[in-house]
């Protein structure tokens, strides 16, 4: 994730996910805990589903005074979520939740799987899955 991260401290970087009710939503939070300790207090992570809530981040981002918001999906891909929910015109996505409040937003138009050393990521979690289950 560092290059998709600016060390810009004016621009607010939110993170979107997809959101989970499986216990591992806590996740979210920890990893909002690391990435803020690592670039700073303008990193926000949320989901685009109801759980765990992130419906207060758009106001918690224009309380802290930021006029500009880089978001970045947190999907292998950039599809349905991130053309509906994230970028969509339809008046509910977070592009425009973030334009009513005249925050500027840009965003990242590709998943974390372009990322490079993702592919590693998955194929070691895969080994590891198989070697697990003895295959």
């Amino acid at each position: 994730m560092r290059p998709l991260i600016p060390l810009q401290e004016n621009t607010a970087i939110l993170i979107l996910g997809h959101g989970t009710h499986h216990p591992i939503w806590t996740a979210y939070y920890s990893l909002e805990k690391i990435l803020r300790r690592q670039y700073g207090r303008h990193i926000f992570v949320g989901t685009v589903e109801p759980y765990p809530d992130s419906s207060h981040l758009v106001d918690d981002i224009a309380n802290q005074g930021f006029k500009k918001v880089l978001i970045i999906p947190f999907f292998l891909v950039a599809g349905f979520h991130f053309r509906r929910d994230i970028t969509g015109e339809n008046g509910t996505s977070w592009k425009s939740q973030f334009e009513s409040k005249n925050i500027e937003v840009t965003s990242i138009d590709h998943g974390i799987g372009l990322l490079q050393g993702i592919e590693q990521i998955i194929i070691r979690h895969i080994k590891e899955a198989c070697e697990r289950l003895q295959f």
